[in-house]
């Protein structure tokens, strides 16, 4: 019995240790469809952790990606047009060739660097 008992104490912990990140994406079906596809168009990401993930063209236009840990991320030529950065970590991202038309940067300022 007290071999189950820390199998399941074990287990517990270990789901929430695990949960946090699934919780941290709003809508997790928009997390999968990034991953698999790499067109996430005005999904729901708002506080998802990406640190360190490899996203180059990716397309996230109009996505809500408030308060989201992009910090050391991959976005070289990614599609950010649209989206809502307001409270995310851009620190150290990748941003070369990155689109960005009526973003709302992390600060709440817009950026339309990119619109033609």
């Amino acid at each position: 019995m007290h071999v189950l008992r820390e199998t399941v104490q074990g287990i517990t912990i270990g789901m929430i240790l695990l949960i946090p990140v699934m919780l941290d994406a709003a809508n997790p079906e928009d997390y999968e469809r990034l991953w698999k596809s790499g067109v996430c168009r005005r999904c729901n990401l708002e506080g998802i952790d990406l640190q360190g993930a490899q996203l180059k063209g990716v397309n996230l236009g109009g996505a809500n990606l408030r308060n989201a840990d992009l910090s050391m991320t991959n976005l070289e030529q990614a599609n950010l047009g649209g989206a809502d950065l307001r409270g995310a970590n851009l620190r150290g991202a990748n941003l070369t060739g990155t689109t960005f038309c009526k973003t709302t940067m992390p600060g709440g300022e817009l950026n339309n660097a990119s619109c033609d």
